[in-house]
């Protein structure tokens, strides 16, 4: 019997949203690169082409690469909460199951 049962299946369910943002966040990011390769492969040049690629590189990828990351740390912090919730229910479902075992004995 879990006490914290409940509070577990939402962290999982929180779990589970932010690791679907760092997903959508590095389509973004492979979306980006994939737009890119024409212009980087010359489709575009002069000044303004060199540029453009400048900003999207240094600027646009970095951006979304900052985002991955701090998507992905998020996640993994709400991973280490979990694991405390987890702990904690272990240590105050030992009590309810010794209880719940002496009931099914008597009866």
């Amino acid at each position: 019997m879990s006490v914290l049962g409940a509070l577990i299946g939402e962290v999982e369910g929180a779990i589970d949203q932010v690791m679907q943002q760092a997903s959508e966040a590095v389509g973004v990011k492979d979306a980006i690169n994939t737009a890119l390769n024409p212009i980087v492969g010359g489709a575009w040049t002069g000044n303004g082409a060199k540029a453009f690629i400048n900003v999207a590189e240094n600027q646009l990828i970095k951006a979304a690469e900052d985002a991955v990351m701090s998507i992905t740390g998020l996640g993994n912090l709400i991973k280490d909460a979990l694991e405390i919730i987890k702990e904690a229910d272990a240590i105050l479902s030992a009590p309810a199951e010794i209880v719940e075992g002496i009931f099914d004995a008597i009866f």
